[in-house]
């Protein structure tokens, strides 16, 4: 499995493993799969949790007269609201978008400051400053609008490209497979060229399609063991799933709570509880018993899945 443009890879694929993804910085993974841009929290709204590659942002809103964020922010939180000096007076409370602004006194001076004697921003007796964030405000938004359409078509075009670019590479590259087949015929030898941007070779065994009672299950098609495992995670009311079949493999309920603890973004219970089964030594861990296994908690469907050669017909 290759990784999205919008991806980094975080681990390579490997005889045991297959690729690692995780989304690029500023973007986050979706619940129902793929990489989004991170959102901004909006003046009014101050930064609860940063976005990381596995959550979006989480915003909150500062709380009136307490708090306030007068910016677009990804990572500040709510500033507190500042109180006037002993002699200035309020000019203006603080707002979930504004600071305390204060006047000084008269014979120091004829200006408004804010609280923090920071911003240096004219006041001007009678006239009202809410009319002026309201229209900021509306600018911001309409900016962030187009922010994030901008973003969307960038990101759709340069999807399209990664794709026609894939399309090309896979018009041009040339594939030499040999095929051979070992004397018990579960592996078969594949040796690939490729060529291109960058000319490599590869060179795996892959899993057998063809199996026997006895052929051990971490021989069995990867295509295999991952149909199994989706149907496997399907929760259903007759308690016919992984943990009915964890049972007939001879695991406890410790070793089961372990397996959903475990689990991360590329890997799921019923995969950990497969893996470490067919690890297990001898007869134990061969598609004949799990066949068997799955025929026990009644599920044919799955068993039929595997296929067993009839050994009789060799």
């Amino acid at each position: 499995m290759d990784c999205n443009s919008d991806e980094v890879t975080v681990r390579r694929c490997n005889l045991t493993h297959d690729t690692s993804c995780r989304c690029k910085t500023g973007l986050f993974r979706k619940p129902g799969g793929g990489c989004s841009q991170c959102n901004v929290c909006p003046p009014g709204y101050g930064t609860m949790q940063p976005c990381t590659f596995l959550e979006d942002i989480i915003c909150e809103e500062c709380v009136p007269f307490k708090t306030f964020s007068d910016d677009i922010t990804r990572a500040t939180m709510c500033k507190p609201c500042s109180r006037c000096r002993r002699g200035f007076t309020v000019v203006a409370n603080c707002t979930v978008y504004s600071d305390t602004v204060c006047s000084a006194p008269p014979e120091a001076s004829a200006t408004p400051t804010s609280a923090s004697d920071l911003t240096g921003r004219p006041y001007s007796p009678g006239v009202s400053i809410v009319p002026l964030y309201c229209v900021l405000l509306a600018a911001l938004v309409i900016g962030l609008l187009i922010y994030v359409l901008f973003k969307r078509w960038s990101f759709h075009k340069m999807k399209l490209r990664a794709s026609q670019k894939m399309v090309r590479s896979n018009t041009s590259s040339t594939d030499i497979e040999k095929n051979q087949e070992n004397t018990n015929g579960s592996q078969v030898l594949t040796t690939t060229t490729y060529t291109g941007p960058t000319s490599y070779v590869v060179s795996a065994v892959s899993p057998t399609t063809d199996v026997t009672s006895k052929t051990p299950y971490k021989e069995l098609h990867s295509d295999k063991k991952v149909e199994l495992e989706e149907k496997l995670m399907q929760t259903r009311s007759d308690g016919r799933d992984w943990r009915a079949l964890s049972n007939k493999l001879h695991f406890s309920d410790l070793d089961r709570t372990n397996f959903v603890k475990s689990v991360d973004n590329h890997s799921n219970p019923v995969h950990l509880m497969l893996h470490k089964w067919q690890s297990r030594d001898g007869d134990e861990a061969t598609v004949h018993v799990l066949v068997q296994a799955l025929k026990d908690i009644r599920r044919e469907d799955l068993a039929n899945i595997i296929h067993i050669r009839n050994d009789k017909s060799r």
